[in-house]
């Protein structure tokens, strides 16, 4: 296995990971718990689980260049604050799977910075990626034919999340290339927790799940499975690899997320949307083959 074809698939498995957010995000919205609320509680919760990792493998990695510092705090911004309310925002108002689909107008977001900053270059075939990616996102969210109605404020924060997403990945390659990954998604969730809480109430977050017992063992899975696990995967795979690459490759986040909004919210099926979940999948597989065509995904 090539160190390329490696870390595409830790982008894919980042991504993937990514896509349950809403078997943790539903429940604690039910349970009583706001979108900020829950986006303290998962990064607080992912926060802490790569502290304790680092501490005991790589205590290295809470060292850091002062000068980068900035770069820190911006990515915990995107990641920590605005990404997490803007998606979740989405999946209150609409839906698991239009949420995920929503999400993935970032590869356009990405494919332009990446030409602006990383001189990425573009080519028939990822023009070709692109527009699968692009059409695949919009039979599923229901654009066309007879698909889950999607409110405007879905709409509006479903296109957001798509921007900070995209921005998100463009900043994360680019501090990958001067600190080590984990260093990188560490900071990303202290940072974010800091930021997170004027906004998440932590007092009440903790009454309502003091009061709701059944929603603990979400809570304390979701930062570490969700967010620790799944961007230590995607920062370390994003670090070797072209960010408009793995922009298609996590595509694997809203087609996981499509997949659960049908087998476990019962969200609409239609033929459309399966259509668009196999174009996606199509897209992941074309840019997971390199350049040769010899390296399969």
């Amino acid at each position: 296995m090539t160190s390329q074809f490696k870390n595409s698939i830790y982008v894919f498995l980042g991504g993937a990971l990514w896509g349950m957010v809403s078997l943790f995000v539903t429940p604690l919205s039910h349970g009583g718990l706001t979108s900020m609320q829950i986006s303290l509680v998962r990064v607080f919760m992912a926060a802490l689980a790569l502290v304790i990792y680092a501490l005991i493998k790589d205590r290295a990695s809470f060292k850091f260049p002062l000068r980068d510092l900035w770069l820190l705090l911006f990515n915990a911004l995107l990641c920590g604050v605005l990404f997490n309310f803007f998606y979740f925002q989405t999946i209150i108002h609409s839906a698991a799977s239009v949420a995920a689909m929503l999400l993935y107008t970032s590869p356009i977001f990405v494919m332009i910075l990446a030409r602006i900053l990383f001189k990425e270059r573009m080519n028939r075939r990822k023009y070709l990626i692109l527009v699968m990616t692009v059409i695949g996102c919009i039979f599923v969210a229901g654009f066309i034919g007879h698909g889950t109605h999607i409110p405007l404020i879905a709409l509006c924060t479903g296109i957001a999340t798509g921007a900070t997403y995209g921005t998100f990945t463009i900043v994360t390659r680019f501090n990958t290339q001067r600190m080590k990954p984990l260093t990188v998604a560490l900071y990303t969730f202290i940072f974010g927790t800091v930021f997170m809480l004027p906004f998440g109430h932590p007092v009440k977050t903790i009454e309502v799940l003091s009061t709701n017992h059944h929603l603990i063992p979400y809570a304390l899975l979701f930062g570490p499975l969700c967010s620790a696990l799944a961007n230590w995967f995607f920062t370390t795979g994003i670090s070797e690899i072209p960010a408009n690459r793995a922009a298609i490759l996590a595509a694997s986040e809203p087609l996981v997320g499509a997949l659960i909004g049908i087998a476990v919210w019962h969200e609409s099926h239609e033929p459309l949307k399966i259509i668009g979940i196999i174009l996606v999948l199509a897209a992941i597989i074309l840019q997971g083959l390199d350049t040769t065509g010899k390296e399969a995904a």
